[in-house]
């Protein structure tokens, strides 16, 4: 089965190849159909390049991603201030939240507005 398509849309597929704009005069030429199959070409060129270039996770890959963000976890643990004692005098006991290590009421902490 030969497939026959018109010059200018040879010419519009090779520039599309390249990675090149088609000439304007070119594109001027294509009929409607041609140019929605140029188009729609290069839309799947677009994204098969674009799926070309990411890599592919390795374990490797993985197990640096997860040090790196255990890194950071630990730096933003060590730079964050604890939360002081509450103000009733008792100086040495942790406050009624549970203290800056607190995650049982994580809830309410990330929607409480601030000042309150």
């Amino acid at each position: 089965m030969s497939i026959s398509i018109s010059e200018p849309m040879r010419v519009a597929l090779d520039a599309l190849y390249e990675g090149k704009p088609a000439p304007p005069e070119v594109l001027a030429s294509l009929t409607d159909a041609e140019r929605a199959e140029v188009a729609s070409l290069a839309r799947t060129a677009r994204v098969v390049g674009l799926s070309l270039n990411q890599p592919i996770p390795t374990a490797e890959v993985e197990t640096s991603a997860l040090a790196r963000a255990h890194e950071e976890m630990a730096k933003k643990a060590v730079a964050t201030p604890a939360r002081p004692a509450n103000s009733s005098g008792d100086k040495g006991s942790a406050s009624p939240s549970g203290g800056g290590n607190d995650s049982g009421n994580w809830f309410t902490r990330l929607f409480k507005k601030p000042g309150s």
